[in-house]
């Protein structure tokens, strides 16, 4: 500034003039970014208080007793359970029985176990005789328990995905067979089509299989989720019992009706084998060609014979004299080992 005051009177005045001049627009531009600067930072502003209107009208709709979950440790922690809900079984629960504990179950007559499979085959509503035999199976029938367990899983089959009508699609072309279950129909009274209800008869399947097993069908006990390797179970061992008590009373049948089971509790390789020699111990039958329940023991396994080489048929014919032998001692030869994996004996 002390140079341009030094300098002669003209040109120092040419010299502040232009000072002037270039300062003016600067000071201009200046101005009018401030000016778009606050009318952004206003129309930030307004969007910010409309959303925060919004939040407050959505916060004034939830319960008075909305919390978010607890943290603990940086991790949210899980909520407390409501008062009204139900208290989830513990893991060494005993096992839902839909009779009480201490009824004394009792076997039906042979005749009342015909009629309970030919209805399971023949009964237009299902819904209707698993009315029926809860009513039997509440006083102590354990075959009436073991047919109702059928009865919804069987319906739980059926009513799994929903059915289109007959000849019709939602496209309104001829529905191919695989969508047409027979058994549809006749369960219809259990629940709407749909996984939802295939789920809750699944779980009363197995809640009335293990009614029928308290009540002491061997079937039914025979027909518990076996691991078939690893340590032995307490109910391995139970399902061990049932099946000398069917030995023993030449219950044979039953037994081959649980023959996958036996397998598991032997060894799975002796499965046709305990498929043969059971039906051999069998008194035969006349079949019956009005019932669809008649005996059909040889037909069972003759389609596996024939596939059979002469070094297999040797030793098929090897294990079923094991299997004879052991029979004489309780079968305690055979039973699967713990460390047994069921890939080799």
């Amino acid at each position: 500034m002390h140079a341009i005051l030094s300098l002669e009177p003209d040109r120092r005045s040419r010299i502040l003039g232009s000072l002037i001049t270039t300062d003016l627009p600067l000071t201009s531009q200046t101005a009018r970014a401030r000016k778009s600067m606050v009318k952004v930072v206003l129309f930030l502003g307004l969007i910010l208080l409309v959303i925060a209107a919004v939040v407050l009208r959505w916060m004034a709709t939830l319960p008075p007793d909305f919390l978010l979950p607890p943290v603990v440790h940086g991790r949210e922690a899980p909520a407390a359970p409501s008062p009204d809900a139900p208290t989830p079984p513990r893991a060494d629960a005993p096992p839902t029985l839909l009779v009480p504990a201490d009824l004394r179950g009792h076997r039906a007559g042979a005749e009342e176990r015909e009629r309970y499979a030919m209805a399971l085959e023949t009964e237009a509503d299902l819904a209707a005789l698993a009315r029926a035999l809860a009513t039997q199976a509440r006083s102590g029938d354990a075959d009436a328990a073991a047919a109702l367990s059928a009865l919804h899983r069987r319906c739980s089959y059926a009513l799994r995905v929903p059915q289109a009508g007959p000849g019709a699609t939602p496209d309104g072309k001829t529905a191919p067979p695989y969508l047409s279950n027979p058994n549809a129909k006749r369960c219809a009274g259990l629940g709407p089509p749909g996984e939802l209800t295939a789920l809750n008869l699944l779980s009363s399947a197995e809640a009335w299989r293990r009614t029928a097993a308290q009540l002491g069908h061997a079937s039914s006990r025979l027909s518990a989720p076996l691991r078939g390797s690893g340590p032995v179970t307490a109910e391995e061992l139970a399902m061990r019992a049932t099946v000398v008590e069917l030995l023993h009373a030449h219950d044979y049948r039953t037994l081959t009706d649980n023959i996958s089971a036996l397998a598991q509790l032997t060894h799975p390789r002796l499965l046709l084998a305990w498929q043969v020699t059971l039906c051999a111990l069998q008194p035969q039958r006349e079949p019956n060609p009005r019932s669809p329940i008649f005996d059909r023991c040889a037909s069972r396994f003759a389609g596996d014979l024939t596939q059979l080489s002469p070094r297999e048929l040797r030793a098929l014919t090897g294990q079923q004299a094991e299997i004879l032998q052991a029979l004489e001692s309780g079968l305690e030869p055979l039973w699967r080992r713990p460390d047994e994996l069921g890939d080799a004996r």
